[in-house]
């Protein structure tokens, strides 16, 4: 089993979605939605900081976090994934890939102070030295 080397917010439920958001389509995927009713779909916080409050799906989630963290990220097999992503973002690839691990980031954080736990610490500095290695555009 391999490690997990990203760190995605918590997972809102269906109903949380619903009463905060009403109705949901995964603005990535386009295929996961709250009119399914399905309590196996779970729902992240977008990933774009400067994105209106929205969320995404778990699935999207998992595919866009663990390409954006991976150290070979242009050969990483869902690079395409946060390609479309951007693209549908209106910014580049670089761009939506240092606003992702920003997230992650913050997640971390997040979940230090929440659980009072280190367990993200090392994938979050692992993360930093990604950060500081992107190019600015």
């Amino acid at each position: 089993m391999t490690m997990m080397r990203h760190i995605r917010p918590y997972m809102l439920d269906y109903d949380t979605v619903v009463a905060e958001f009403g109705r949901v389509t995964c603005p990535y995927c386009e295929s996961q939605s709250t009119d399914d009713r399905e309590s196996d779909i779970g729902w992240v916080e977008c990933p774009i900081s400067h994105t209106p409050r929205r969320v995404i799906c778990l699935g999207c989630c998992e595919d866009i976090y663990s390409a954006c963290a991976a150290d070979d990220f242009e050969s990483h097999p869902y690079y395409n994934i946060v390609e479309d992503a951007a693209a549908k973002e209106g910014i580049t690839v670089n761009k939506f890939r240092y606003e992702c691990l920003q997230q992650q980031l913050r997640s971390a954080q997040e979940r230090r102070e929440k659980e009072a736990t280190t367990k993200y610490d090392e994938r979050a500095a692992r993360l930093r030295r990604l950060v500081e290695k992107l190019p600015t555009a």
